[in-house]
């Protein structure tokens, strides 16, 4: 269990043209590394031009009592 970190190298963002990161075309092509880290606590500043992804699922175990009358 974890997180997968997926990374794509030279990304250029410049926010006049794209608003978000998640325009850019880059994220359509499989990414150039990808790990799994064991928590949300992913490097920074590890590159020039670098772009990164975390994806996770939460799952949650709910437990509920139908009580009758």
């Amino acid at each position: 269990m974890g997180v997968l970190r997926e990374v794509w190298n030279n990304v250029y963002f410049n926010p006049r043209t794209k608003a978000t990161l998640r325009e850019q075309p880059v994220f359509k092509t499989p990414s150039q590394s990808q790990m799994i880290v064991r928590d949300f606590d992913a490097p920074v500043d590890v590159a020039d031009y670098y772009a990164q992804r975390l994806t996770s699922y939460l799952q949650v175990n709910v437990r509920f009592t139908i009580k009758t009358c």
